[in-house]
């Protein structure tokens, strides 16, 4: 522009008299630069301001400051706000004009250019194709700027996020005080010059010698003797999670653990870690000795040093090995007392090192129930104490919630107290007030049961079981409630009782969805126990039983053909006998029970002096069976025991070395193999059987194969006939050692 009005022009020349005074503020704000309008000294860079707003105009169609409705906000938004960027309104806008236009119009006189000839030049540069002066303004500067403007509303709200800050972590660290929580109680290395005088060593004796507990390489060393434990004295009645580390001393790493809850191993719940001849891991309540596991043998593989972490949380049992889940049982009604707030480790006939010992313990919230006392009289066992405190504060409470959750609280304790006559009174109580409460309700039926279990009607206990079966299926108390079923069923068994085995199960046998195993194992021990006595329709019975109801467990289902198959040969039925091993070994599903399906299998071969082919068997077993079962060492004991009567490169001196030298947790193939090579006497080798199968009198059935392999037939024929007169006759054990006596009489 070349021509202005100059009744608005502005003389920078000195003051004279005209229409407009010098430092007044007249014209349209819309337009001015910010320091015309504050009455700040301006000058050329004005104009240049001016001409700026005006170009932001004819290039978006939108005056960036004008408010049409109100002249002061105009005002306020030339010296405050920041223009909407042009490209914004009009995408396509290049951003060299973009970068020219906000320059030009800058708030800052110092940062825009500083006369009209800088203007115009940047403009042809930009026609020209040439780089640029002026650059589009940076985050950091519309951020001053916008602190500038804003600086009292952006520091209120910063205080009021601080403070809301402040308010929710307050809230967060009360809510965590409520919570309960995981706490390290106590640990120990076993990395000091003695041991820790928290530990009392418990000793065993082994040939007149007394073996202890001893500290060996920064670790506790177990002795090698038939039984012991060392147990920790500090006692725990709350819920404890415990970690430690157990490494194989040498060869045999076996029948060694830990157990809670109890001044012993017998009165405690035992974590056990390669039990028994199949060196199964799993868990055992106080008392008794069948294993819980839910593991299938072959995700565990056999190692030579383990992490085991074990936890006792809101009455249930967890047991890890090496991140994998060996086991997890309920136990709604555990021991309690002073007789079970210890722990420790054990030992059977074994020697291994333990290591790296943590204990927690599981905090409850700092804001706690009204029960707490109560609770905690409970939970040491002193319940005449508990029910003080319950019958105390159950006034306050007979017309709300906690009335019910009360009288379950005391019926336990007079349950404890074996005051049965008083527990059901309570209950009784409780008829018709919590129909709409699941949880007390199934825990109703849950101590029901357990009252008549102990008064010994069972019929009245299995009814409570069974509609608590059918009311909560999968709740704990359902659960607790099979675990107890199977145990009393484990010891009825042990007992010779299979009759009360069955009577303790049969209502359960249906609602064992949670415990399919265990309830098929149990089974498979009554199974077995009749079959030993030679009570073969009984066996069969059970058999059929298992084949019904466990169609979906293959493990259960061909350890039960296996027997059946064995009841058939003793009737005479060969081939039915052979169809069912068959079936068995041609099952796609990976299970242990295959492998002993073919090991039956060649018993008969064997059996039928068929040796070659019996041997064959057992190479095939031997050579992919896992070597982390126990049945691959069985079947190469047996290569050893046949080994002479069948071509073969290997001798038996050699199969047995094998099977002593190698790594592996199953004491049983490793003593068979001492016993044969002579490494082992008889006595001992007698004491080591019986500590594994008490009562069972196999070991003389070894004595007399011990000496075919020593070219002795006269003395194996005596230890046969010794072992035939403590077996029942119609077995296939007994048709076996027949065999072998009508051979030795040839």
């Amino acid at each position: 522009p070349v021509l202005i009005d100059f009744g608005l022009a502005k003389a920078l020349e000195g003051e004279e008299v005209a229409l407009t005074k010098t430092g007044e503020i007249m014209g349209s704000p819309a337009y001015m630069a910010p320091e015309r309008l504050s009455g700040a000294n301006s000058d050329a860079r004005s104009d240049i301001c001016s001409m700026g707003i005006m170009l932001y105009e004819m290039l978006t169609f939108k005056n960036p400051y004008l408010d049409p409705r109100s002249m002061p906000q105009t005002t306020r938004n030339v010296m405050e706000a920041n223009p909407i960027l042009p490209r914004k309104i009009v995408p396509w806008l290049p951003v060299e004009i973009e970068a020219i236009t906000l320059k030009a119009m800058h708030k800052d006189p110092d940062k825009r250019y500083q006369t009209m000839e800088d203007f115009r030049d940047d403009i042809k540069r930009y026609q020209k194709g040439e780089t640029v002066l002026a650059t589009p303004p940076s985050i950091w500067s519309m951020g001053k700027q916008f602190w500038h403007v804003y600086w009292a509303l952006l520091v209120i709200g910063l205080l009021i996020v601080l403070f809301s800050s402040l308010f929710i972590f307050s809230l967060y660290l009360d809510r965590k005080k409520e919570q309960p929580f995981w706490r390290l109680s106590y640990q120990d290395a076993f990395d000091g010059a003695s041991l820790d005088k928290n530990w009392k060593i418990h000793p065993a004796k082994k040939n007149n010698d007394t073996l202890t507990w001893t500290l060996h390489r920064k670790a506790l060393r177990s002795p090698g003797a038939d039984s012991s434990f060392i147990r920790l004295e500090r006692p725990f009645s709350r819920d404890i999670r415990v970690e430690f580390d157990i490494m194989a001393a040498h060869e045999d790493f076996s029948n060694a653990g830990f157990f809670i809850c109890g001044d012993c191993p017998d009165s405690g719940y035992c974590f056990h870690i390669h039990k028994g001849p199949g060196a199964r891991c799993g868990i055992s309540f106080p008392g008794s000795g069948f294993l819980f596991s839910d593991i299938d043998p072959f995700e565990l593989e056999a190692a030579k040093r383990y992490h085991v972490l074990i936890e006792k949380k809101d009455n249930s049992l967890a047991f890890r090995m090496n991140d994998k889940t060996i086991a997890k049982i309920w136990d709604l009604f555990p021991f309690i007392g002073k007789k079970h707030r210890q722990m420790g480790f054990f030992i059977n006939g074994t020697m291994c090192d333990f290591d790296n010992i943590k204990v927690y313990t599981y905090h409850l919230p700092l804001l706690r129930g009204p029960t707490v006392v109560a609770d905690g009289f409970a939970q040491r066992g002193e319940y005449e104490d508990a029910l003080d405190e319950y019958e105390e504060l159950f006034p306050e409470y007979s017309h709300s919630s906690r009335r019910g959750e009360l009288l379950l609280k005391m019926c336990d304790c007079r349950i404890r107290l074996g005051q049965y006559g008083a527990a059901l009174r309570l209950l009784d109580r409780l008829k018709g007030s919590m129909r709409t409460n699941g949880a007390l309700l199934a825990q109703r039926f849950f101590l029901e049961g357990m009252i008549y279990r102990k008064m010994g009607f069972f019929p009245l206990a299995d009814s409570s079981f069974s509609r608590l079966f059918n009311l909560a299926p999968e709740s704990p108390f359902s659960q607790s409630a099979r675990l107890g079923a199977i145990t009393a069923a484990a010891d009825a068994v042990e007992k010779n009782n299979e009759a009360l085995a069955e009577q303790v199960l049969a209502p359960v046998r249906l609602n064992s969805e949670g415990n399919r195993k265990s309830y098929g194992r149990i089974y498979l021990m009554i199974m077995e126990r009749y079959y030993e006595k030679g009570e073969l329709e009984k066996a069969k019975t059970i058999g059929n039983m298992i084949l019904s109801h466990f169609k979906a467990d293959a493990e259960i289902l061909i350890m039960a053909r296996i027997w059946l198959a064995r009841i058939y040969l003793v009737n005479g039925k060969k081939a039915a006998a052979t169809d069912l091993l068959n079936q068995s070994i041609s099952t796609l599903v990976p299970s242990e029970a295959v492998w002993q399906a073919w090991l039956t299998l060649a018993g008969i071969y064997e059996y039928d002096a068929n040796f070659f082919d019996a041997f064959t068997i057992y190479k095939k077993v031997f050579t992919d069976c896992p070597k982390y079962l126990t049945l691959p060492w069985m079947a190469r004991i047996k290569m050893g025991e046949i080994a002479d009567r069948v071509t073969s490169e290997e001798r038996p001196d050699k199969i047995f070395a094998s099977v002593i030298s190698s790594f592996h947790p199953f004491l049983l193939p490793r003593r068979i193999a001492q016993f044969y090579t002579g490494e082992m006497k008889e006595e001992e080798f007698k004491k080591f059987w019986l500590s594994m199968y008490p009562g069972n009198m196999g070991y003389i059935s070894y004595f007399g194969r011990k000496s075919l392999i020593k070219n002795d037939p006269g003395r194996a024929r005596e230890y046969f006939e010794s072992y035939q007169r403590t077996i029942a006759p119609n077995t296939w054990t007994a048709m076996q050692i027949q065999k072998a006596l009508s051979l030795l009489k040839k």
